[in-house]
């Protein structure tokens, strides 16, 4: 039967917003129409108008897995690929049981989930190469302004994704820290050769991993980031999650690390605003001394070579749980021509680093005014485990214990990190705002905090330079001073400076 004309049209405004009220969200996000698609459906039956108006709601978010790729051609046709707005790609890993209860991940194993994760993203990006570039804007708003692609990995077996009945029988197991939680904290997803060239998707303007909030998440490999990236030439806002967090395997923690730096180094995507989590939580034992990454002062980091080379081209940066040593951000001794030039892009820049440095010492110290105290228990009782009967996994060495009594800063390391940035400063002719925090497991609480903050107001032609830090830190005499300088070679204007104990 033909769709029906309507004779007697309401105003388009008043349509419109019925139409809205139909299909209101009902989920958190408010971008996304989380209303049943049937009831949907069945609105764009009234007559024409209806239709388009319905469709702008029901393919505005798209939710692909390997399965619904496969109609994503057909099922999306050319007018309503203008109606998408965000693309929520499931990649759904094979599925484990009790048979693999008390053991992590087998190479094997990673390597089928691996093949899994490259196949779909492949057909995804096959998929959308096809359809028209984003045409400018954030990606959220307006037709042909770009949509918003978020990664997420996963398997139906996973904690809260295995079903009421499979939850209830964890329930025990799930308060002793549930090996299914945790038997791929060591795997990395990696891109296999048959996506290792990517097809070039210019729909996207905006891409984003949705495991990056969740500290037990599967961890896909720096390189395979660096693939994606490189294959979304009109992404101007990038959302990601790195795995620095390895705590049993050194080895394997460094070569971590250098992946990292090495995948940055080949990422390309100028102009952007990206957030990177690399996700590292700090010691929880202050008496442990952390891993040593870097061998010797002064010894080639991929990590901060990476960092630096990448940065130099983006227009805002946010980093986050990272692990950062001074030469990230200046390399004097550097023989790379790359280490003398500016990061000419960059107005904002945001960085939250661990307490601790990839030499292996911190940046915290006991407060002698603190009183002292014992040493607690362990997190666990550590009789229960055994290698023959392995239920939860033992923490690492330096998160058996919750002893946090470094409080105060150590002012010669952090001198080093402002002497550093404020050299790397003077290559950053359009910074605007400059953002410094130290963390540690308290500090997260906001019992403690360590910041300092850089701001330049171009229409007042002002900059002001703010340490604030509880327990107190003042910063050496010519690390003030240098930012002195480079606030009037760069700004060609004077520093207001503000040393207090409130936070900033």
């Amino acid at each position: 039967m033909a769709m029906a004309q309507n004779q007697r049209p309401l105003p388009m405004e008043m349509t419109k917003r019925i139409v809205e009220l139909a299909c209101l969200p009902n989920g958190p996000h408010p971008l996304r129409y989380n209303a049943p698609q049937s009831r949907c459906a069945t609105l764009a039956s009234v007559c024409r108008a209806w239709r388009d108006l319905v469709e702008r709601h029901t393919f505005r978010n798209l939710r692909l897995d390997r399965a619904r790729l496969a109609d994503v051609d057909r099922i999306v046709c050319r007018r309503r690929r203008a109606y998408v707005r965000t693309v929520d790609l499931d990649v759904e890993l094979e599925p484990y049981g009790r048979d693999v209860y008390g053991a992590f991940e087998t190479a094997e194993e990673n390597a089928r989930n691996s093949a899994i994760f490259s196949e779909t993203l492949r057909r995804c990006f096959d998929a959308l190469g096809r359809w028209a570039p984003a045409g400018g804007g954030s990606g959220l708003d307006g037709d042909g302004a770009g949509i918003w692609l978020s990664i997420r990995t996963f398997s139906p077996s996973d904690v809260d994704r295995c079903g009421a009945a499979e939850m209830d029988r964890r329930k025990g197991d799930l308060y002793n820290q549930d090996i299914f939680g945790d038997r791929y904290v060591h795997s990395i997803l990696q891109l296999l050769p048959a996506a290792s060239e990517l097809p070039v998707v210019g729909c996207v303007s905006r891409l984003s991993s949705s495991n990056r909030w969740h500290t037990k998440a599967r961890h896909i490999s720096a390189a395979a980031w660096a693939l994606i990236v490189n294959s979304l030439p009109n992404a101007n806002k990038i959302d990601l999650s790195f795995w620095d967090n390895e705590k049993k395997d050194l080895e394997l923690r460094k070569r971590l690390r250098d992946d990292i730096g090495d995948a940055l180094a080949r990422m390309h995507c100028p102009n952007a605003e990206v957030a990177l989590s690399c996700r590292y939580a700090t010691p929880k034992d202050h008496s442990s001394i952390p891993p040593t990454l870097i061998d010797a002062r002064g010894s080639e980091d991929a990590f901060a070579r990476g960092l630096r080379k990448w940065a130099r081209q983006l227009k805002r940066l946010y980093l986050s749980d990272v692990v950062i040593a001074p030469e990230v951000f200046y390399a004097p001794s550097s023989d790379d021509e790359e280490a003398a030039s500016e990061w000419p892009y960059l107005e904002r820049l945001e960085i939250e680093y661990a307490a601790v440095t990839p030499h292996g010492t911190w940046l915290l110290e006991r407060d002698p005014e603190d009183s002292p105290r014992d040493r607690p228990s362990p997190v666990i009782d550590i009789n229960e485990f055994g290698q023959e009967n392995l239920c939860i996994e033992m923490p690492a060495p330096e998160d058996l214990y919750e002893y946090d009594f470094r409080t105060l800063p150590v002012a010669m390391e952090m001198d080093r990190i402002h002497r550093s940035v404020a050299r790397a400063a003077r290559r950053m002719p359009a910074l605007r705002y400059l953002y410094l925090g130290t963390f540690d497991q308290a500090i997260q609480w906001g019992q403690r905090y360590h910041s300092f903050l850089y701001r330049y107001d171009e229409t007042r032609g002002v900059a002001t330079a703010h340490w604030g830090s509880l327990p107190g830190y003042t910063p050496a005499e010519d690390v003030v001073e240098l930012w002195r300088e480079v606030t009037a070679e760069v700004r060609g204007c004077q520093l207001e400076v503000l040393i207090d104990e409130e936070d900033v």
